[in-house]
């Protein structure tokens, strides 16, 4: 699977289990660790716990697997390592706090 159709997997899973305002960004050019950035808004805490416990396994079940994954799930921000991507997990109001597309759009330049 290319980092194309990893990120399209990825986006359209998010997508089924309601995640909300779902952004791909490339960092391939700036950033050893990933390829891609993927952030998403969980509409509650429970979204996030549910996230957690579907959504790496529905990854692993179409290919891709999974490094590592940060967070509880009480957090406010998860972050799913699949080695060429990391995927983002938060709720409105963390990810309105710490406003990484912000931070990723400044090291674009």
């Amino acid at each position: 699977m290319n980092i194309e159709e990893e990120i399209k997997t990825i986006t359209e899973i998010l997508d089924k289990h309601g995640a909300l305002d779902i952004v791909a960004i490339p960092s391939q050019e700036r950033n050893p660790f990933c390829d891609y950035y993927v952030l998403a808004t969980a509409p509650n805490n429970r979204a996030i716990a549910a996230y957690m416990e579907t959504i790496p396994d529905e990854l692993e079940e179409r290919g891709i697997a999974i490094r590592q994954i940060e967070g509880t799930q009480n957090s406010n921000w998860v972050i799913i390592d699949t080695y060429n991507c990391l995927i983002s997990l938060f709720l409105a109001e963390a990810r309105e706090n710490f406003a990484l597309e912000d931070l990723l759009e400044v090291h674009k330049a």
